[in-house]
């Protein structure tokens, strides 16, 4: 059994061969590691300045989100928010709130979870000859399981997934961008295709059990904000980005792009009938280079979400 994000998928108890309750001080390491880090709000150059009500209108509308600073030298790592304008993202300074600086850099580095597959349940121990085995197992159970905290981590379908790497024709040889790689739904089969694939997915969990799952010769991963990623040219990109800032996840793969690259992406519905100016330009995007169609209601429901989706498709050529 496993819960990843907001979704669980679940097996009878009878079918469970084993189960490894968590050791000392992994609730500890657990809670560490995917603790979220702070929320900062100061001014700075480039920055853009507003008031909260008009950060809110541009959260509603999915042009504004938070992103999170890496650590440097001087400063721990923190969250702040962050807006898509002119062809950019840009950080956002809420004038009428209370200024928070970024946290000075911690003393000790931040805990590891125990190097160890954390979606994999073994068996430490079996049921005593005596004991009911389900009862023993439900016991176990209650204990605690092995999880991976992922925001908006919605795996794509594998049916989907496939019909995805189809569409964008991919080819052996191919060098193919995965920016929110996730549980790797859509690397297994770019890699099936003969592709090579970067994978990129900023939780650190899920970038090492990409690494352990797929990590090779053929696939690069890589664990980083991919709005914060720069590298070289890539000839398709299959992705299924975070719904809240899917255009701005998009533009930033299309970007990627050599001449003749296609991309292929699940997308909010939203990106259909928003008004904001960001959902506006990309419509203009898409009559330009490509196209968009509806996914059925509830693709996305047995990975946690009923958020309505769309398949978009992109060709680059002169006129991106």
């Amino acid at each position: 059994m496993s819960i990843t994000g907001h979704f669980a998928g679940t097996i009878a108890v009878d079918q469970i061969t084993g189960y490894e309750p968590p050791a000392e001080g992994d609730a500890e390491r657990v809670k560490a590691a995917t603790k979220l880090a702070p929320l900062a709000n100061f001014p700075g150059a480039g920055f853009v300045e507003m008031t909260s009500d008009e950060w809110k209108g541009y959260s509603r509308a999915s042009a504004g989100w938070t992103r999170v600073a890496p650590a440097t030298a001087t400063t721990g790592a923190y969250r702040y928010r962050s807006i898509y304008r002119g062809g950019s993202t840009h950080q956002v300074f809420i004038s009428d709130a209370k200024r928070v600086d970024p946290p000075a850099l911690a003393a000790t580095p931040k805990p590891m979870l125990p190097d160890r597959p954390l979606r994999e349940v073994t068996a430490r121990r079996a049921p005593s000859p005596t004991e009911d085995r389900a009862a023993g197992l439900r016991a176990q159970l209650r204990a605690g399981v092995a999880v991976v905290s992922a925001p908006e981590l919605f795996p794509t379908p594998s049916a989907l997934a496939l019909r995805m790497v189809d569409l964008a024709e991919v080819s052996p040889g191919h060098v193919v961008l995965e920016p929110s790689a996730g549980t790797g739904a859509i690397v297994a089969p770019l890699l099936e295709r003969g592709a090579h694939v970067i994978a990129i997915e900023r939780n650190d969990a899920a970038a090492r059990m990409l690494e352990r799952a797929h990590g090779g010769e053929r696939c690069r991963v890589v664990c980083e904000d991919f709005l914060a990623a720069e590298a070289s040219p890539v000839d398709r990109v299959v992705m299924n980005p975070p719904f809240s800032a899917d255009i701005a996840h998009v533009r930033h793969a299309f970007a990627r792009l050599v001449p003749g690259g296609r991309l292929v992406a699940v997308m909010s519905a939203g990106v259909r009938f928003r008004q904001d100016q960001e959902s506006t330009a990309f419509r203009a995007l898409v009559d330009r280079c490509g196209h968009v169609e509806d996914l059925p209601e509830g693709t996305f429901k047995e990975s946690g979400t009923s958020v309505r989706t769309v398949l978009v498709t992109l060709e680059k050529g002169a006129a991106a």
